[in-house]
């Protein structure tokens, strides 16, 4: 009798699951069809050496320029320019910018290579009990973003990109106002503040690309334990969720197209022409297939694909979130607050390309974090964020590799050139940073209305540049 009960009840909860799955999937597989495909292993030049690209590469260049001087992240813009300077539709842009800004990290490392995350009085500028709460839930709303970025109309993802830009235009406007303001008292405050103040200010010049500036040496060599003993994960941890979150996102990805192919039939063509035998899942050979085939089978595929990173990432927050409260004197609301900003915004930056700069230093500041360790600590998160959606990205064919270069070059210049620029009027002519800002506030805010006109006219930008798989 109980062995009939509990067949009974794992045949329901087996349907259940089967049918849930069947519903959700159905409706990403769907989606995955109108997608060009952009393989990794396809370098197709013809479109990339075109008077639309070298307009775009100008626009680009200056952008960067702007976004590196300012010390903002530049995803949310360039996913604009390349939208209308570019003629790329949305799908093709995001993606795009997140490995543009990614290859801006080489520029950073090169101008801070050998400085230390230490500030005055050799004190740490990373706050690791932020970044190991943080860091996993983002690394979750990078899995959920670039998941819903398959899933979601050109619309949608240019009206959230539009509202994100006038907030950006408003928190950098107001931003410009607090540096003036600075920049007025400091004029009458003795040299010892003003130290402590140009410190901070070379601190804000390390979030230009995606904050890469931070070694993996400056991570590891900073103790771990926090004030009253409580020890924290080791950066190793979050370097193996990244992998994972990686892997199964685009295993997921892959196991989803397998899928809809034999859906509809398209399954049954050589191998390496469709997606079951995709040559990044080569290694299982007919083994993705013969999964796929099979409904239940199918069906747990997709489930663990998503489940496994999402539970490895919630068990490491949770700990990290424990730790702080019973050792850090962190209220559980505190924990909650920093979790779920964590998770937004990795959402945005897989859906939109926004950058988590723009988001992480300005909520760490609005809860009480000293300004440079504001700085640093959003730098080494936006490190997992960045390189999560742009490898997530550039293995399930959705970036565009060719433009990846030329482009990708075009902003390690920029990314260079503006950093460097800026730390040699810090350096020699104590130049306003106010005044950077405010060049930048007016470029977001050219941002803003050029994504309104694009939404309102989706063929703008478009002419003669299609790309397809």
């Amino acid at each position: 009798m109980l062995d009939l009960i509990a067949y009974s009840v794992a045949s329901t909860a087996t349907s259940a699951l089967r049918h849930g799955f069947d519903q959700t999937d159905a409706l990403i597989l769907n989606a995955l069809v109108p997608i060009d495909r952009h393989p990794l292993w396809v370098w197709d030049w013809n479109d990339a050496f075109t008077l639309q690209v070298f307009v775009c590469s100008i626009v680009l260049f200056f952008s960067g320029l702007l976004c590196s001087a300012g010390g903002i992240g530049g995803g949310g813009i360039y996913v604009t320019v390349l939208m209308v300077a570019g003629g790329l539709s949305a799908h093709d842009a995001v993606p795009l910018s997140k490995a543009i800004v990614f290859s801006g990290t080489l520029s950073s490392l090169a101008l801070n290579m050998g400085k230390y995350a230490k500030g005055p009085g050799n004190r740490s500028l990373i706050d690791y009990g932020i970044c190991c709460v943080v860091v996993p839930s983002a690394l979750v709303g990078t899995l959920l973003g670039v998941l819903l970025n398959r899933n979601v109309a050109d619309y949608v993802i240019l009206v959230i990109l539009s509202i994100l830009l006038f907030g950006m235009t408003v928190m950098v406007c107001g931003e410009t106002w607090k540096q003036h303001k600075e920049e007025e008292e400091l004029q009458d405050k003795p040299e010892s503040v003003t130290e402590e103040v140009a410190f901070i200010e070379e601190a804000q010049q390390l979030i230009p690309a995606t904050g890469a500036d931070l070694t993996l040496r400056d991570i590891e060599t900073t103790p771990l334990i926090s004030q009253q003993g409580g020890k924290l994960p080791s950066p190793r941890w979050g370097i193996l969720m990244l992998l994972i979150v990686i892997v199964c996102g685009v295993a997921r990805f892959h196991a989803g197209a397998c899928w809809a192919d034999l859906r509809d039939g398209s399954a049954t063509v050589s191998p390496n022409s469709d997606a079951c035998h995709h040559p990044l899942m080569s290694f299982m050979g007919e083994g993705l297939l013969h999964l796929m085939t099979n409904a239940t089978s199918a069906t747990i595929v997709l489930f663990l694909s998503l489940m496994l990173p999402t539970l490895v990432c919630a068990v490491a927050a949770v700990h990290s979130s424990v730790i702080c409260v019973r050792y850090e004197g962190w209220l559980p609301s505190t924990v909650a607050l920093y979790m779920g900003m964590g998770i937004v915004t990795g959402c945005l930056a897989g859906l939109v390309g926004i950058g988590g700069g723009l988001v992480f230093a300005p909520f760490f500041l609005i809860m009480g974090v000293e300004p440079s360790i504001a700085v640093a600590t959003s730098s080494t998160c936006v490190i997992f964020t960045s390189s999560s959606t742009t490898f997530q990205y550039l293995l399930t064919d959705r970036v565009i590799v060719t433009l990846t270069v030329i482009y990708g070059i075009i902003n390690l210049l920029a990314s260079y050139i503006g950093t460097a620029f800026v730390h040699y009027l810090m350096a020699h002519f104590s130049a306003r940073r106010s005044w950077i800002t405010g060049i930048v506030a007016l470029g977001v805010l050219i941002s803003a209305v050029l994504s309104l006109m694009k939404l309102s006219n989706p063929s703008l930008g478009m002419a003669g540049h299609a790309h397809s798989g």
